[in-house]
């Protein structure tokens, strides 16, 4: 877990200028989507870290079946949520990303 917010901290220092990861940026357009898919990136890395420790204990205790059925769930509301975004028209991807990345 120390690892994970560790990796996350790295990741917000460099949402603050994506140019010292990324050196062919051109514009702000292009900075600003780099730093918010950073910022998404930031924010889903301690997610991942719990899911795989959620996942690692669930394994050792030849429970594992109960973790696929929270994945299959995740999942189907992963599928139904394109259709809650597509019905609006002013959705930006970003909140989609981060939906994605939030939701197991």
């Amino acid at each position: 877990m120390f690892f994970g917010c560790l990796f996350a901290l790295g990741i917000l220092f460099l949402a603050k200028d994506p140019t010292i990861l990324i050196s062919d940026l051109q514009g702000q357009y292009e900075i600003g989507v780099a730093s918010k898919l950073l910022y998404v990136l930031a924010a889903a890395c301690p997610i991942l870290v719990i899911q795989r420790i959620i996942q690692i204990v669930f394994a050792i205790r030849l429970e594992d079946y109960k973790f696929q059925r929270v994945l299959v769930f995740t999942n189907a509301i992963k599928i139904l949520s394109v259709f809650v975004f597509s019905l609006r028209e002013s959705t930006s991807w970003l909140s989609i990303l981060f939906l994605y990345s939030v939701v197991l």
